[in-house]
This record gives structure tokens, C-alpha cells and sequence, in this order.
């Protein structure tokens, strides 16, 4: 007879030839399952360990990984990304929206002293005392989200349409009525216009809480029809402009100034839906930028330079700065290049030879009037200069690098 073994090791091993040394004896007679019936009782038992339901060798197929080594586990999560990415660009594959299901309804507690170790007593579901008052009743139904969504957009509700209202006229004004956008609270100050503030809130609920009927009325307003220009009587009185007495000359945000450049070289693709699709990068997209691609993790830097929003918290408004790389990248982007060539190629400029009909067409194109006498003649000067240099480097001819020149102007970014 054999010693038995002296280590665990040896245990193992011992165990280790004889289950291996069973398996390929079974799987030499070519079907596992049906060679078990030849084998007598001590063999059954073994090739039990080895094949029956709940051995340490019946491993379900979502659990093999778990015993891959770091190297095989770490190639199958390569291919997996693969998978994954061709399952969502893919051409073919289906489109896909994000979900929400709710989790049986509890009554969250409140941490003291924002302790999640120490809850305290349960908090019921409702509306928020601030506005709801004395008379709020907890939320019956479910996880009460829906009873929260009607709460918010009641009529009833002073807060809702005033916020939206506020945006609203910001986004078109660049101001807003309310200083701060995310808080109506009591330490924000009191609106210049609270009774305009009152009157357009109480026509959007009416409307049926319509945006397109709030914008209508905002820009029908003669307020929003006003110039930008500067009357020095008026700026004495009221040098911030709190009292509407012209319009505020706005830079256009970069997603507006990148469509801009693309409509102006009769390039922008107005289709609608779609894949979300890359900005940044060459060969540049012909969509709007609202369908432009935002990786919350790794935002572009481009976006940065321009004052994106941060996908990751709420803006109520942007930063607008003025840095060099936004200057930067008007003068040496491919994509701003690429516009320029694209709007010196348009029928609307190609049928003109003369120099001062050409740039007249430009002016037309870009700024929506025609030029003046004195730009006329800088444009003449600028070709005329531009076209003696003839620099075999450059990557515009002088015409196009004319385009470039206006599209780096204040007149192009900016709204009067």
C-alpha cells in the first residue's frame, strides 16, 4: 500500500492525479456521462466529485472569471469594452435611452450632525414646508416622486414659474431679473422688476406653462428690440443698465459662435436626431453643437478655454472670460481654417472677380450688412498686401485668410 501523504500538499496532489487521471479515462470512451455507468462504486464517487450539480468543478459560466488570473481577466475586460463600444457607435445597434426604477418607498431619516452613523427619526416624504406652509401632508403613493413633480409645476406654486422665467430672460437678455438664478431665497436681493417678474410668471402658467409662448412674448417686448448703443445720459443714471434702457451686448457662448462659423460657410447641418457626435476633432462634424458628445470624466479642453458648464454640478449661469487661448484658437484652429475655405468657396462669393464686390459679399455674409467705404478699402489693402507676400508656407490663400480675419472679429461673436 502507498504512505499516505504527509503534507497538505501532498494531499492535493495525490487527489489532484487521481481525479485528472478518472476524467481523461472517461473522456477517452468519447461521452463523459454515458462511460460513468462502467465504473464501479469507488469510481462512481470520484467521477460524482467531478460531474454532478454543485461540485467545486460545476462552475456557472458568469462565475469563470472569478478564477482567471489578473493577465486573462484583464484581456476579457479589453474585449468586453470593445464589445460594449461597437454595441453603442455601431451603425446597426438600437437606440438606447437611460431608465429609472423605483425601489420600494422609505421614509428617509435625517443624520445628525451629518452623521450617516447616527439617522435620526424618520422624515415622511413632502412637499417643502417654504411653500406647502402648516397645512402639507406627507406623500401617499410610492416613493412619492410623482406626488413631487405635481407639487412643482402647481399653479399654485409661486416659485417654479418665477425660476423658469428668470432663466428665461437671462438667456435672452444676459442678465437675469433675479441675481441668482439658483436661489430665491431670503438672502438673495429683490428684483429691479419684480412686478415684470410677477406678470411673465403668471403667463407662462396660464399658458400651459408654453416656453414658446413665454419667448414670444419676451421677444415681441420693445425692450428686447432695443440697440446696444450708448446714450451717456442714460449711463450717468444707471451705469449697470438695471433699468432696461438698452440692450446688453452679449459674446456668443462657443456652441453658438462654432455653429455661427459652420452656417456662415453654408455648412451646418440642420437634420435632427441622432447619435451624439465628437466636436473636437478631425474630420470635423457638420451637426449643431447640441448634439456634440460630453464625456462628464474627460471634458475637452477646447470647452474649457470657452467656459463650458461643468457636467458634473448644476450652472445657473456661465463665467465669461477673456483669456488668449480663445483668440488662440480662432487663429490657428483646422476647424476655423476649414470654414474659411468653405465660405470663399460659396457660389454666393465665387461668381464675383472684383475686389470690392467680394468683399462687400463677405460683409453681407458674415455681419448681415454691406461695408463701408473705409472697410472696403482695408479689405483692398489686406488681398493686395497678403497676395505679394507669397508665402509658400501659408495654409490660406489671401482671400481665405481674409474670411478668417472677419470671424475673429467682435461683430461676429458678439450680439448688439
Amino acid at each position: 500500500a502507498e504512505a499516505a501523504p504527509a503534507t497538505k500538499a501532498d494531499a492535493i496532489k495525490l487527489f489532484a492525479d487521481v481525479l485528472s487521471g478518472l476524467y481523461e479515462q472517461l473522456k477517452s470512451k468519447g461521452d463523459v456521462v454515458a462511460a460513468r455507468a462502467g465504473l464501479d462504486a469507488a469510481e462512481q464517487q470520484l467521477a460524482g466529485v467531478l460531474l454532478d450539480a454543485g461540485s467545486p468543478t460545476d462552475i456557472p459560466l458568469d462565475q469563470v472569471q472569478q478564477y482567471f488570473n489578473r493577465a486573462e481577466r484583464n484581456e476579457v475586460t479589453e474585449r468586453q469594452k470593445k464589445i460594449d463600444a461597437h454595441q453603442v457607435n455601431s451603425p446597426g445597434a438600437p437606440p438606447r435611452a437611460m431608465v429609472l426604477q423605483e425601489n420600494g418607498p422609505h421614509n428617509p431619516r435625517v443624520f445628525l450632525r451629518g452623521n450617516h452613523a447616527r439617522p435620526g427619526k424618520p422624515v415622511p416624504r413632502q412637499f417643502l414646508y417654504v411653500v406647502a406652509g402648516e397645512d402639507r401632508e406627507p406623500f401617499p403613493n410610492g416613493s412619492g416622486r410623482l406626488d413631487l413633480a405635481r407639487k412643482i409645476a402647481d399653479p399654485a406654486n409661486p416659485l417654479t414659474s418665477r425660476v423658469i422665467v428668470n432663466r428665461v430672460w437671462m438667456h435672452h437678455f444676459g442678465e437675469p431679473l433675479v441675481d441668482t438664478p439658483s436661489d430665491f431665497g431670503v438672502r438673495c436681493e429683490r428684483p429691479d422688476h419684480a412686478e415684470l417678474l410677477d406678470y411673465l410668471a403668471t403667463k407662462l402658467v396660464d399658458s400651459g406653462w408654453s416656453l414658446k409662448a413665454l419667448h414670444r412674448e419676451i421677444l415681441r417686448s420693445s425692450v428686447y428690440q432695443q440697440q446696444s448703443i450708448d446714450r451717456p445720459d442714460a449711463r450717468e443714471i444707471d451705469p449697470e443698465n438695471r433699468l432696461l434702457w438698452r440692450m446688453n451686448r452679449r459674446r456668443l457662448e462657443f456652441e453658438i459662435t462654432r455653429d455661427s462659423l459652420l452656417a456662415a460657410a453654408g455648412k451646418l447641418d440642420m437634420s435632427l436626431y441622432g447619435r451624439a457626435v465628437e466636436l473636437t476633432t478631425a474630420p470635423f462634424t457638420q451637426r449643431r453643437a447640441v448634439y456634440g458628445f460630453v464625456d462628464r470624466q474627460d471634458l475637452p479642453n477646447l470647452f474649457r478655454v470657452f467656459d463650458f458648464a461643468s457636467p458634473d454640478q448644476s450652472s445657473p449661469r456661465r463665467p465669461q472670460t477673456t483669456v488668449p487661448q480663445q483668440a488662440l484658437f480662432m487663429m490657428n484652429s483646422p476647424f476655423v481654417m476649414e470654414q474659411a475655405r468653405s465660405l470663399i468657396a460659396r457660389p454666393e462669393l465665387a461668381r464675383y472677380e472684383a475686389t470690392d464686390e467680394r468683399v462687400d459679399a463677405l460683409y453681407r455674409l458674415l455681419f448681415g450688412r454691406e461695408a463701408s467705404a473705409q472697410e472696403l478699402e482695408i479689405g483692398r489693402q489686406f488681398i493686395e498686401a497678403t497676395s505679394a507676400d507669397n508665402n509658400a508656407d501659408a495654409k490660406l490663400n489671401a482671400w481665405e485668410q481674409y474670411a478668417q480675419l472677419l470671424m475673429l472679429s467682435n461683430e461676429f461673436v458678439f450680439v448688439d
